[in-house]
């Protein structure tokens, strides 16, 4: 099991790579909820989720009275895809990516930054600039899926001498080095149109539709660490998400 991955992600790997390695091969049945509780000696509760991890990319579907059955080894034609229901699982959907052409340089805060991590005006802040691309079951580099521009408070800046040597999320590497950790993950999802630059490292026309992703990332002690915009594809992005009742 990957450190810090919680165990229901761990199965969907394994699955994933079973399916694309043809151990489970398109139109059969994955074994049923009790038979992976044996096999990997885990819950019903880790077989249900991991499960739902491959529906969610849409490696499987689960026919009822006949079970959860391989519908291609493709997940979801090379969208991006993820499905979550807590920060760890947000923070940890990142795994199948990677930044590259990663840019930094120190400013101080527009009104839109520094609102977002409640700060003054003028503030400085690190920025960084990336392309996120998306990484095989492998490891190996797909193609790129989002632009990234991030904002920390100068006090996180020192992440910028872990950066060439990236392999986790900023938020990690932030967590990591200060010894915090993120309770709250703040997004809004709205459209936009590509521009010409960007519709050059996407690979698709400009003036097409693409999605933004804006995210605040919150410390346990109540103080906004990271403010993220992220813009993807219109026809290259996906967000599943799962909501629990709480039990009022």
């Amino acid at each position: 099991m990957r450190r810090g991955q919680p165990l229901y992600l761990d199965l969907a790997d394994r699955l994933a790579s079973g399916i694309t390695e043809k151990r489970y091969p398109v139109g059969s049945l994955l074994p049923t909820e009790a038979e992976l509780c044996a096999q990997f000696e885990i819950s019903r509760f880790t077989a249900r989720e991991a499960v739902k991890q491959l529906q969610a990319i849409g490696l499987v579907a689960t026919r009822r009275g006949i079970g959860t059955e391989v519908v291609t080894a493709k997940p979801n034609a090379g969208r991006f895809s993820c499905a979550f229901d807590s920060v760890s699982e947000f923070i940890h959907s990142a795994r199948l990516t990677r930044l590259t052409k990663i840019v930094t340089e120190d400013l101080p805060a527009d009104k839109v930054v520094a609102d977002a991590l409640k700060r003054e005006k003028g503030c400085p802040v690190l920025r960084i600039q990336a392309t996120r691309i998306l990484l095989s079951e492998k490891g190996r580099a797909l193609r790129p899926i989002a632009l990234v521009d991030v904002h920390v408070p100068a006090e996180y800046g020192a992440i910028r001498e872990d950066l060439k040597h990236l392999d986790t999320t900023l938020n990690l590497l932030i967590e990591k080095r200060y010894g915090i950790r993120t309770s709250q993950v703040e997004q809004t999802v709205e459209p936009c149109l590509v521009d010409g630059s960007q519709a050059k490292v996407l690979n698709v026309k400009p003036g097409s539709l693409g999605i933004l992703f804006t995210r605040r990332y919150v410390s346990d002690r109540g103080n906004p660490i990271e403010y993220v915009r992220n813009i993807q594809a219109g026809d290259d992005a996906r967000l599943n998400m799962t909501m629990r009742s709480t039990g009022r």
